[in-house]
């Protein structure tokens, strides 16, 4: 199927739902969002938190979540260190540097929605970075325009807090 023109019945769907991070002597709280995508958790689909990872877009970084929102609507520049047209979905909960490691992907534009695919590791370093065999499996998705336009709006602008995950 050409990305350029997806068909509405081949569309994903795609929401969010709040990831929980508790904090310790070393280490910060963090409440951020999962991307949900046809009921699955994405997080959980990539290992992040074997990682210890976050979402992106966090009730903690409003500056951040403002630049991620123009980012995810490809309306500003890739993430910093990666190559254009990559962004990262899940990042270290401390810093959120790209150094720490993150779960990457390409998001593309087409005619009626957006497109994530090329999900990754990547620590922006390493010789093997990054590494798309271990998530080849994943995606690609096909988002309907209005609808990821509003998830995307909801996790930037997400101000109260998150109810943590069990």
């Amino acid at each position: 199927m050409d990305d350029q023109h997806c068909s509405v019945k081949n569309m994903d769907t795609i929401a969010i739902a709040p990831l929980h991070r508790p904090g310790g002597s070393n280490w910060h709280e963090r409440r951020s969002f999962d991307f949900v995508v046809n009921g699955r958790s994405l997080f959980e689909m990539t290992g992040a938190k074997k990682h210890d990872m976050c979402g992106r877009f966090s009730v903690d970084t409003p500056d951040w979540n403002r630049r991620g929102l123009k980012t995810f609507l490809l309306e500003g520049d890739s993430d910093e260190g990666l190559s254009v047209g990559n962004f990262m979905i899940f990042v270290c909960p401390e810093c959120a540097d790209l150094g720490c490691g993150a779960i990457i992907c390409t998001i593309g534009r087409s005619s009626d929605g957006f497109t994530w695919s090329d999900f990754a590791y990547d620590n922006g370093y390493g010789d093997d970075m990054p590494d798309y065999g271990t998530y080849s499996h994943i995606g690609p998705f096909h988002f309907p325009d209005a609808q990821y336009r509003q998830v995307i709006a909801e996790a930037a602008n997400a101000q109260q807090d998150v109810t943590p995950n069990a």
